[in-house]
């Protein structure tokens, strides 16, 4: 009997993790990326309730853990001399704070021994018919395969060939929230004790954690705009696009900029949600946030990637392909609606937007320091993670325990 072959486009968390569990069920994978090298580092992404339910399963929880920054004592505003003005424990002990890089380096190694990676290269188009999809690529020979899997980001290309470009060119998919934002590691020294601070400027957030090595710092810098055309490839300029809105901002705000220059994981990026009326096309299929990128004032992404890859496989091992796009998609898109509403106060609790706006976010936070009021929040927080996923290893229904 012919192996059913399929397609994964985007060689990150949701892709990997797609090819690992669609490997288990019999399949024979290719993952493509255009990225040529995965890039070290990064922003931290969050694991919590599924997503560790997940990577449990594939046997690769100690790793991850060991990858994982250090949970820290919690959140703190600080002004301009790096005062403490406000500040809140951790409310989810539980959570594993991974950076990006890092994840996507243990979830490749699991998968490259049975999984065909195809780096530096994308989908240029793609052709269905009755008996699969032929993919055109940017240089490789096209190939045909049964299934296609778009995995490929909020700013997902797959997405644009099966969904419609013109949607996508006007909007209809991504929704931004006015947020711009640079992630990076820098190597200052610069006293954290151990919390993740925030300094706020009217329109400007500067964000910084402790990370793994000797005086390594992660950073985050946001700012709000309408608009903004930018060439994603362009790093020389959007340090200097970052540097000339942050020129007056104190704080470590100057050390960090320094630092931004020479930072190997540096990533610039538009901020918003992806809403969809059906997450597959035919035999194209949407997964994690190519699909469903929730409000990115909440730390659901990675939760969503992880289990959505995980119940597709799970459904594709035990039915045809339209039967398993249905039931993956009934089963994830209320977790993913949830995820995607926006909490209190919307964007400006990220980036205010006035010296008041910043006022009131310190005094909000002091608020949330009671136990009751910040159980609440943990709580609601906890819901978008709280996905009760299937055990697709029981008998007949597909996947192996010992997958990769």
């Amino acid at each position: 009997m012919k192996r059913t072959e399929i397609l994964v486009s985007g060689a990150g968390i949701a892709g990997c993790v797609a090819a690992y569990w669609l490997r288990a069920a019999g399949f024979g994978v290719t993952v493509v990326d255009r990225e040529r090298r995965l890039r070290p580092g990064g922003r931290a992404v969050r694991l919590t309730d599924a997503g560790t339910t997940v990577i449990t399963r594939m046997g690769l929880l100690d790793r991850v853990r060991e990858a994982a920054l250090k949970p820290g004592r919690g959140v703190a505003l600080v002004d301009t001399f790096g005062r403490i003005t406000a500040s809140t424990p951790p409310t989810d002990y539980d959570a594993l704070d991974v950076p990006h890089g890092d994840l996507v380096r243990i979830l490749q190694q699991a998968t490259a021994p049975k999984v065909t990676y195809i780096l530096g290269d994308g989908i240029a188009d793609l052709e269905q018919d009755a008996g699969g999809v032929t993919a055109t690529f940017g240089k490789a020979a096209p190939r045909r395969f049964d299934l296609v899997v778009g995995a490929d980001g909020p700013h997902s290309p797959v997405r644009s060939l099966v969904a419609g470009p013109g949607a996508e060119m006007a909007g209809a998919h991504f929704q931004p929230a006015g947020l711009h934002w640079a992630t990076f590691t820098a190597v200052e020294e610069i006293n954290l004790d151990g919390w993740s601070q925030i300094h706020h400027a009217p329109g400007l957030t500067a964000m910084a954690r402790e990370g793994r090595g000797p005086g390594e710092v992660k950073v985050a810098l946001c700012f709000r705009t309408r608009s903004l055309s930018f060439d994603p490839h362009d790093n020389a300029g959007h340090h200097d696009l970052l540097a000339e809105r942050f020129a007056k901002v104190r704080w470590q705000v100057p050390y960090l900029l320094r630092a931004m220059r020479a930072a190997p994981d540096f990533r610039f990026a538009s901020l918003g949600r992806v809403r969809l009326d059906r997450w597959s096309y035919g035999r194209v299929v949407l997964l994690g946030d190519a699909a469903h990128c929730p409000s990115p004032l909440k730390h659901a992404g990675t939760d969503l990637a992880v289990a959505g890859a995980y119940v597709l496989a799970g459904e594709l091992a035990a039915a045809d392909h339209r039967s398993a796009y249905t039931g993956y998609e009934h089963f994830l898109r209320p977790h993913a609606e949830l995820a995607q509403r926006q909490p209190p106060g919307g964007v400006a609790s990220l980036v205010p937007t006035t010296a008041l706006g910043v006022h009131l976010r310190t005094a909000v936070m002091r608020w949330t320091r009671y136990g009751p009021v910040r159980d609440l929040i943990a709580a609601r927080d906890a819901r978008g993670s709280q996905i009760p996923l299937p055990d697709y290893n029981l008998p007949g229904r597909g996947l192996r325990a010992a997958a990769a």
